[in-house]
């Protein structure tokens, strides 16, 4: 290179390109730097439709990765303060991780096929794969493996030599495909680099129960007292507190339709005939929301296509407020139909938080459990998440009273793409903490949704440890009478 040799006028010569570069690396730190910290969590503005997609948004397209998100390494000489006893209370280590975790991105399942199919929308995916996970989903488990590994390393539950063994981790998955291709992508990544005396890459045991009979992971199919008053109770779909709010989020959709009603068309060749002046507003609506889940699938199915070029989400793309309407719409059934809207939708999860709890007992004992892991899906986790009260909406911003541009629906909590992504993921952990004046250990909690701390307690800081006595009270507060619960 010129100047190499030491001739300072060569060396000279470069001096412009040096400050040029150094500018502009100034500049990108500077910027880089200038974010606030919140925006390394938040949604990305280039990606607001492709993470406002409800329970069908991407993993990755909700939470922005950064290396400094919370990904907390906890060092087994590194001791856990819960803040309130900081002089008092010292927490050892981690000693017990229940992780409960849904399936990753998935193909469309057969039944939502043929609607699409019906409707022109065809996504050119083959039947065999219906419901299956794509290369997405079983990225995002493993990936999520390989970070609830290096989270908790050098733990107890956790040491650093990990050795797989069926009595400390427990690995349970409903008896669907799509929820057992995400138990063993997310163990592979949990045990990646972990081998036998033999060097073989460890054998997972993956239990599960029998899908017509399983209280555990997927209560909501057999709990016949749900099916009939909520998930297929037709008032509330049709005339009731759902339906009414359904008839004005259609007519706000379809206004706003009115002004692209052309370029609408082209996407549903089918269902040219449902854009006319004598089709009713609900027909429409439910047209633009069989369009509004193609595109979602086409989402989760692209590679390194950008946007632009998709079939089916150029319209959802180009307005936000039309966006917002149809993922407001989504989390108002799932409000209604599987969170707090009624208590049933979480009180039939009784069997799941009542094993949440017992397996904590156990571990603060005498039992070889270090890690429970559950894998299931948004059914199973949202009635959890409702029992953990992370969301502080209230139920009137959900009926059709509510103004839909307020501020207070604009800035609700309860989002699925937020709440229920595909592979959202809940986890507590536990650790054992001692204190001059208790002579025997006692249980404290963290709660990660997401990845993300929150507090169970109430102390504001979600980093802080909570008795585990606040856990139980939030998760059983009555006994679980399953026959009485589910009775039709």
């Amino acid at each position: 290179l010129p100047g190499f040799d030491g001739d300072v006028a060569s060396r000279n010569d470069f001096a412009p390109n040096r400050r040029k570069m150094h500018e502009a690396v100034f500049l990108f730190l500077y910027f880089l730097l200038a974010l606030p910290l919140g925006a390394r969590c938040n949604v990305r503005d280039d990606y607001f439709a492709t993470a406002s997609m409800g329970t069908k948004t991407k993993y990755a397209n909700r939470m922005v990765p950064q290396p400094a998100y919370a990904f907390v390494n906890v060092s087994s000489n590194q001791s856990c303060v819960a803040k309130e006893f900081k002089s008092k209370r010292r927490c050892e280590n981690v000693t017990f991780v229940y992780f409960i975790g849904r399936h990753g991105s998935r193909f469309p399942t057969k039944r939502v096929m043929k609607s699409l199919l019906s409707a022109g929308l065809d996504l050119q995916i083959h039947e065999n794969d219906a419901g299956l996970l794509t290369h997405v989903g079983i990225a995002e488990l493993h990936e999520l493996g390989r970070r609830f590994r290096a989270r908790y390393a050098d733990t107890h539950a956790f040491p650093s030599e990990l050795i797989y063994h069926p009595l400390q981790y427990d690995f349970r998955s409903s008896q669907v495909t799509r929820a057992l291709q995400s138990a063993y992508a997310f163990a592979a990544g949990l045990f990646e680099n972990s081998t036998g005396a033999d060097q073989r890459p460890p054998a997972i045991a993956i239990q599960s129960e029998n899908k017509f009979a399983d209280r555990l992971l997927r209560f909501h199919k057999i709990c016949e007292g749900y099916q009939e008053k909520v998930k297929q109770n037709k008032t509330l779909r049709e005339n009731g507190v759902l339906g009414s709010l359904k008839k004005k989020v259609a007519k706000e959709v379809v206004s706003i339709l009115e002004n692209r009603h052309s370029s609408f068309l082209q996407y549903l060749p089918v269902k040219a005939d449902t854009f006319t002046a004598e089709a009713s507003v609900e027909k429409q609506f439910e047209a633009i929301r069989l369009l509004w889940e193609a595109c979602k699938f086409e989402v989760i199915l692209m590679k390194n296509k950008p946007f632009s070029e998709t079939r089916f989400c150029s319209i959802f793309f180009e307005d936000r407020e039309f966006t917002s309407l149809l993922e407001y719409m989504d989390d108002a059934e799932a409000y209604w139909l599987k969170g707090p809207g009624f208590s049933l939708n979480s009180n039939m999860s009784c069997h799941l938080t009542e094993e949440i709890i017992r397996l904590a007992s156990e571990a603060n004992k005498d039992s070889p459990i270090r890690g429970a892991f559950r894998f299931a899906h948004a059914e199973t986790l949202i009635p959890l998440i409702t029992k953990l009260k992370i969301f502080n909406d209230d139920s009137h911003i959900f009926t059709a009273s509510a103004s839909m541009d307020s501020e207070v629906v604009k800035k609700r909590s309860w989002k699925m793409s937020s709440l229920s992504p595909m592979a959202s993921n809940i986890i507590l952990e536990f650790h054992t903490c001692t204190a001059p004046n208790f002579p025997d250990p006692h249980l404290y909690v963290r709660l990660l949704l997401n990845e993300k701390p929150y507090s169970l307690c109430e102390e504001p800081d979600p980093e802080t440890l909570c008795p585990a006595s606040a856990l139980t009270q939030l998760l059983s507060p009555v006994p679980c009478d399953w026959d009485k619960l589910c009775a039709p």
